[in-house]
């Protein structure tokens, strides 16, 4: 539970350090993405999007990262929680993954965004096989 604990924290972190730095760039996404972006006010909207999702992400992440400490001191249902959660976060980060790629082509910060994104797809779904392995269960009959 250790392993699957520290994966947990780490994904956390690597997530919103990718939505943050996601700021400066974010029109530069949405064209990327294929979004069409209106010259005047669209920037200053999608500013002020990217900034709203570094906030869920944060708090996203701070939900995670408390879960994770109950799953760590043997909390069952912490663990259904954050499979159901981990497996949502894979399960729509393979979906997005066409708009991750595109951000190889965004200026500096696009793909040091994509790989921050694509590491923590890989941290949550070892976080989640951890949480699973066989010695697993007994961590949590005790």
């Amino acid at each position: 539970m250790e392993t699957s604990f520290r994966l947990w924290r780490y994904a956390a972190a690597v997530s919103v350090l990718a939505s943050a730095m996601s700021v400066p760039i974010a029109a530069d996404v949405a064209v990327a993405r294929g979004t069409p972006v209106p010259q005047a006010a669209g920037d200053a909207t999608l500013i002020a999007g990217a900034f709203i999702g570094v906030l869920v992400t944060a708090v996203v992440a701070v939900v995670v990262v408390a879960l994770a400490g109950r799953m760590r001191r043997g909390t069952s249902w912490a663990r259904t929680v954050l499979a159901v959660v981990g497996t949502a976060i894979v399960v729509v980060g393979l979906l997005s993954l066409g708009g991750t790629i595109a951000l190889f082509g965004v200026g500096l910060l696009g793909p040091l965004v994509a790989l921050l994104s694509l590491v923590s797809l890989v941290l949550v779904a070892a976080a989640v096989s951890f949480m699973f392995r066989p010695g697993a269960a007994s961590w949590f009959d005790r």
